[in-house]
């Protein structure tokens, strides 16, 4: 196993420390020879031995690959194991099941340079504390039953960006009356409140101006003022998928509706006392 220079650089920082040879290589993960040889040159592994560009053996897929490539023209969301599989039924003789991972970083190398183009997206800056994002997702792929009927029900989903820290409540309409309730529990939760609250071009906080854009509702800006929070709208779905598809909804089983019923978070905070204080008055003021 070759030495990194990681591993050189922890040698000399612990032989800087006590000077004991066989110390230091252990810490650094190498035998005492090799310690011993790279005190004495003083140089990291990359400064004594130039990078290798020629091939130690032969190319086990030469032949095939031409067959290969076009194959992968064709189809680029072929996995390298399938081809493999193929080769392997084709000429046993020929290959042997080691060889998988020599084709697997082939067909990454044609991936990178001939492969069909990535998509190109730009991050998203979120930083602490600063939006909390609210969308709603239908909760009926659960399979919830009230008495042997089907219960058909939303879920009103806020989330922080930052953090993806989450919450849900069970709601029958995308309505300003189920943001109110999504909102205050998530915010009752959390036990702080972000600077900003965003949503799509929902008609529950959003309406029609003459100009064709979309403005906000009156009661949900009301609303935004009590809970002490700036309204945002957001035109699109986050790049991180941050208002995504809320995970209970992708888990249709009795554990996940207990917790959807009581509400669900990966992180839930106790609320301080001065936020119990601040949640239990009513609305509106």
């Amino acid at each position: 196993m070759a030495v990194t220079d990681a591993q050189v650089r922890k040698l000399m920082e612990e032989l800087t420390k006590h000077g004991n040879l066989g110390l230091a290589a252990a810490k650094a993960g190498m035998d005492r020879k090799t310690a011993r040889k790279y005190r004495k040159q003083k140089q990291l592994p990359s400064e004594v031995k130039p990078p290798r560009d020629w091939r130690t053996r032969q190319d086990p897929f030469e032949e095939d690959w031409p067959a290969l490539a076009e194959r992968l023209a064709q189809a680029p969301e072929l996995e390298a194991k399938t081809l493999f599989e193929e080769l392997l039924a084709k000429a046993p003789e020929r290959y042997q099941p080691g060889q998988l991972r020599t084709l697997q970083r082939r067909v990454r190398q044609w991936r990178a340079q001939a492969g069909p183009a990535k998509e190109v997206f730009f991050a998203q800056a979120h930083r602490p504390g600063e939006a909390m994002q609210t969308d709603f997702t239908w909760g009926t792929e659960l399979g919830v039953t009230v008495r042997g009927e089907p219960f058909a029900h939303l879920l009103c989903h806020p989330v922080l960006p930052y953090s993806n820290w989450e919450w849900v409540t069970v709601c029958q309409s995308e309505s300003l009356a189920a943001i109110k309730r999504g909102v205050q529990a998530a915010l009752f939760q959390l036990g702080r409140v972000p600077r900003y609250h965003q949503t799509d071009n929902s008609t529950a906080a959003t309406h029609r101006l003459a100009d064709g854009k979309r403005g906000f509702n009156p009661e949900y800006l009301a609303l935004m003022q009590h809970l002490g929070m700036e309204p945002r709208r957001s035109t699109a779905p986050s790049s991180d998928g941050s208002r995504s598809t809320c995970w209970c909804a992708a888990a249709p089983t009795s554990t996940a509706w207990r917790r959807t019923r009581r509400g669900c978070s990966r992180w839930s905070p106790r609320p301080t006392p001065c936020a119990r204080r601040k949640w239990r008055r009513s609305w509106p003021p």
